[in-house]
């Protein structure tokens, strides 16, 4: 509809609603079967035939007549100017039920005959506009200029202002309405924003201008940049489009995940400390460490590419007695990291401790509850809380150490004695790095598992509770989460010829059993919950199977993944997608909604680590055989493929273009002009 079309729209409107044909000229109704509505009394409705001519009659037409706008308004109290009747005439037009709300609701309103209005330029007197930049262009509206002959006079006149004015007024100004009709503070109009997410804000900055102002605030976007996990330990006004930023990390989200489903990166090697073979390994956001058999540790970090070498201290070399040259045999066991401070426990018994930021000597070191390799350490955790201190503990036979580090001095916190041998230790790290929260530490050992709780104000006050006790029935793997801070432990139970695979969840703050899950038909081998989605976890077992566990609906799994040829020795999966390595050397990932195998890599040694990033995934095959023990004094180290190897694919590096020519790379999407029948021109699109 064009703009002359939309005028003329309304100005047969405004006549039809005045009782004026499109071709008519607004004669006054001086028949008897008009009555004038200024003159007409309770008692004596008008007929429903003049009931839709009311705004021709002269009574409501000529504003100066004092005593029919005091008639109006007291027809309009007795509900005789539109009763309820009313309804079969205004069925047959909308905006007369409209009109009629409006002259109900507005009865004790009376324009002043002083005020007046010109004829390009009408204003609603009750709307008011909510930012003052744009109070001139949302209150103007440009309607034309109407003339009308006068009932009374016949004298060209400009038409008055009237309640009609206004109501048509506001059908113009439809377009450019604030948002609200009431003026309200700029923070109020934010937090009623607030509660709606980056696709609903979208649609409210279609809106108008005032809306769109209020939709592309700072605050509202940086708080969906930090619920879709980015930028999170940023403020607002460190940045000044954070709208843009959303947008930057919403594309590049959806292409990790095509860069995942189709293997689509950089896959390379970390290359190893020279001499050793790879003993253990780990890793922390984009920090990956890894200890190797002559006993040095070794950092990388991926993304910026800086590399650390870890020296040992002079514990780890004991001079071998029974030999006249040599020292004995030393590795390290385990290895962990956190953001200030890096650890390694070595087959001597001994652990060192590291800062990340000063220098390659251990600046701690102790040694585990007892000498000699008898005692050597079996699990090491750290644990980072909000003041900056480092808890690290160590378990050896049946003692568990607690030690703090704190600017690179370390100490000696707490040790806790078990009944029997403890066998694995996790800690639960905090919620958030500013709320404060004593560390806790879960401990397991061969029947039992107990939650620890820390208290860094009282060292000597410590909180151990037992909260998974089965007689005979070994524990195999634990985990937890930190959100609800719950804990899992897999376990055994034999009954008879009969054995039953489970993995119970307990509550940490009831210490209750919350679910039991079931449905594998040997020992669960590992289990992940801390990176899992909430009330969801995976689990990996000896039947080669790996399946997802759902703890709101049943016991048994929601999806079980078949395609394991070895015990799964690591599990891991986000909302989407699944990774599992198994003994056998395979790391396979799986698509969650189509229960299915993506693709895999193979590696000749089993898989011992395996985590992932955004963007990162990170695969450690640690050898059996850690030493050699040649013949000959020449044998002095393994073949290149017999140490292990620590292998990292990175999805957001594209190398499909890898070598291509620039000329080569165009798209050719939408060609320019006429291509002369090259027939080379589409095949190099996608090289």
């Amino acid at each position: 509809m064009s703009d002359k079309d939309l005028v003329d729209f309304r100005k047969k409107w405004l006549q039809e609603i005045r009782g004026t044909g499109a071709g008519e000229s607004a004669e006054p109704n001086t028949g008897s079967n008009s009555p004038a509505v200024g003159h007409a009394s309770a008692s004596s409705p008008p007929a429903p035939a003049d009931r839709g001519n009311i705004s021709s009659n002269p009574s409501l037409q000529c504003a100066d007549d004092h005593n029919a706008v005091k008639d109006l308004i007291a027809a309009q109290d007795n509900r005789v100017l539109f009763p309820e009747d009313v309804s079969n005439v205004a069925a047959a037009y909308y905006p007369f039920r409209i009109l009629t709300e409006l002259l109900n609701q507005s009865s004790t309103e009376v324009v002043p005959r002083h005020k007046k209005r010109t004829s390009g330029e009408v204003t609603s007197p009750t709307k008011r506009t909510y930012f003052s930049q744009t109070l001139e262009s949302s209150k103007k509206v440009k309607l034309g200029e109407e003339e009308s002959e006068s009932v009374h006079t016949g004298q060209p006149t400009k038409h008055k202002e009237g309640y009609l004015d206004l109501f048509i007024a506001d059908l113009d100004e439809i377009n450019e309405i604030p948002f609200f009709d009431t003026s309200l503070p700029r923070e109020v109009a934010v937090k009623i924003f607030w509660h709606l997410d980056f696709r609903d804000l979208c649609r409210c900055a279609q809106v108008s201008r005032s809306w769109r102002s209020l939709a592309e605030d700072e605050l509202l976007w940086c708080r969906i940049c930090h619920m879709m996990g980015f930028e999170q330990n940023k403020l607002t006004v460190e940045y000044e489009d954070w709208k843009s930023r959303v947008r930057h990390f919403y594309t590049l989200k959806h292409t990790l995940i095509y860069n995942w489903k189709n293997r689509i990166g950089r896959p390379f090697s970390l290359q190893h400390a020279k001499g050793g073979v790879l003993c253990a390994a780990t890793a922390y956001k984009s920090a990956i460490v890894a200890g190797y058999s002559n006993c040095q540790t070794k950092m990388w970090d991926v993304l910026s590419g800086e590399t650390c070498v870890f020296q040992p201290s002079t514990t780890a070399l004991v001079i071998d007695e029974a030999e006249d040259v040599g020292t004995i045999v030393n590795e390290i066991l385990h290895v962990a990291t956190c953001d200030s401070v890096t650890a390694a426990s070595y087959s001597h018994g001994f652990v060192d401790v590291w800062s990340n930021e000063e220098g390659t000597e251990p600046a701690y070191t102790f040694p585990c509850p007892g000498p000699g390799a008898s005692q050597q350490a079996s699990g090491l955790g750290l644990c980072e809380n909000q003041q900056g201190s480092v808890y690290l503990a160590v378990n050896s036979r049946a003692a568990v150490q607690v030690h703090v580090v704190e600017d690179s001095q370390g100490r000696h916190h707490q040790t806790l004695q078990f009944n029997t041998h403890v066998t694995n230790l996790k800690w639960i790290q905090p919620p958030e790095p500013h709320i404060v929260h004593a560390p806790v530490l879960t401990v397991a050992t061969y029947d039992s598992v107990s939650v620890c709780t820390f208290y860094s104000q009282n060292p000597d006050s410590t909180d151990c509770r037992e909260i998974h006790n089965i007689i005979d029935a070994p524990v195999t793997c634990i985990d937890c989460r930190r959100e609800p801070c719950q804990v899992v432990v897999g376990f055994s139970v034999s009954t008879g010829p009969s054995q039953f695979f489970k993995a119970n969840v307990y509550d940490v703050a009831t210490r209750r059993m919350t679910s039991t899950l079931t449905g594998h038909t040997s020992t669960v081998s590992c289990v992940n919950m801390a990176d899992s989605p909430p009330h969801q976890l995976v689990t990996g077992s000896r039947d080669r199977k790996v399946r997802v566990y759902d703890t709101r609906i049943a016991q048994t799994s929601m999806m079980t993944l078949i395609g394991h040829s070895a015990t799964v020795s690591s599990v891991q999966m986000d909302t989407w997608k699944v990774v599992s390595g198994d003994e056998s050397g395979f790391v396979c990932v799986w698509d969650q909604r189509m229960a299915s195998k993506l693709w895999d890599t193979h590696n000749r040694h089993p898989v011992r680590f395996c985590h992932f990033e955004d963007r990162l995934l990170v695969v450690a095959h640690v050898p059996y055989v850690k030493q050699q023990y040649g013949q000959y004094d020449y044998d002095t180290g393994f073949h290149q493929r017999h140490r292990g190897s620590l292998h990292v694919h990175d999805f957001l590096v594209d190398q499909t273009t890898k070598g291509v020519p620039e000329i080569c790379l165009s798209s050719y999407d939408e060609p320019q002009g006429y291509n002369y029948n090259i027939a080379l021109a589409v095949p190099y699109d996608t090289v």
